[in-house]
């Protein structure tokens, strides 16, 4: 702004510049009087106009014309500006629009979700509550076997047995996604797992109104994918945006079992890479888990494995 103001106060002022060119430098020269007669002498303050005003016009010229193509820069800095950033504004609504059909997916796949007579977000519930028959039937064992396991990776042990179940083929892979185990652990975990009374049992002391442990691959595999893919969308974007907005918009799609089910997860050999990529700390992904909701003593301490997250309860 200030440079076109300078160039507008230069532009008005060539009038006044061309009268002192023409008529007061010539008569300085010159040193006549006041008085202007037509004779020999005022034919030399006419050629001392001609000398002076030729290049001087000439110079004015140059002027004019550099303020013209300058003017002329500008606007075409200006415009390309305007293009630039209407380009931006394109990128950035089909970021958008893109971003939302993500979350609309999203919430298609919880609705889809079904577990005997519930659907939706309640299955969760009920998962959480499977998830930790298991890893106290595991803790039973490592007793008994006197194997010394941490407390990640009991959540790891039990949450693929979770996810994977036991069944004549369920029982294959799982062997062979926990193969770094105990071996006798492992047999006799996927034996109590499968021992049709201990089912029975888990399933009336909970309230199941399904049989447990037989795996939930085809509910959850999806889920989880979705949701890994939907927030490495927002984190790998080259836009100049605020990241942690738009995935704080993700995780209000999310309940409380929802998030601590993704936790134990993140825990597990399946879905380290929320771990290791730094997803759940850099966007306090699970920040809306209530305090002691996962038990910091008999199950695992949340704020350990992840001392960057900043957690409602700590307000």
């Amino acid at each position: 702004m200030r440079t076109e103001k300078i160039l507008k106060i230069g532009f008005w002022s060539i009038p006044g510049l061309i009268i002192l060119i023409f008529f007061v430098m010539p008569y300085l020269i010159t040193q006549l009087s006041w008085s202007w007669y037509f004779d020999e002498d005022t034919g030399v303050m006419g050629d001392t106009i001609g000398g002076i005003t030729g290049p001087s016009i000439a110079f004015v010229a140059a002027i004019v014309t550099f303020m013209a193509f300058y003017i002329q820069y500008k606007a075409n800095i200006i415009q390309e500006e305007g293009l630039k950033n209407q380009e931006a504004q394109i990128i950035k609504q089909q970021f958008e629009s893109r971003f939302f059909e993500l979350i609309k997916l999203h919430r298609d796949n919880v609705a889809e979700i079904t577990l005997q007579n519930e659907s939706g977000k309640k299955v969760f519930v009920t998962l959480i509550r499977e998830l930790r028959e298991i890893f106290k039937i595991l803790k039973n064992l490592v007793i008994v076997h006197n194997v010394d396991l941490s407390k990640e990776e009991l959540i790891n042990l039990s949450y693929m047995s979770f996810f994977y179940g036991t069944g004549p083929n369920s029982n294959r892979v799982l062997k062979g996604a926990i193969s770094e185990y105990h071996i006798g652990l492992i047999n006799n975990l996927i034996k109590n797992l499968d021992d049709k009374d201990i089912k029975k049992a888990v399933k009336k002391n909970r309230n199941f109104k399904f049989t447990p442990f037989e795996g939930h691959q085809s509910r959850l595999g999806h889920y989880f994918r979705h949701l890994y893919q939907t927030i490495r969308y927002i984190d790998e974007s080259k836009l100049d945006i605020d990241k942690y907005e738009y995935i704080k918009i993700l995780r209000a799609q999310l309940s409380n079992h929802e998030q601590a089910l993704l936790f134990f997860n993140s825990l597990s050999n399946l879905g380290s890479e929320w771990k290791d990529k730094g997803l759940i700390e850099n966007y306090d992904f699970i920040k809306n888990i209530p305090k002691d909701f996962i038990d910091p003593v008999t199950e695992i301490n949340v704020k350990e494995i992840y001392p960057k997250v900043k957690f409602e309860f700590e307000k």
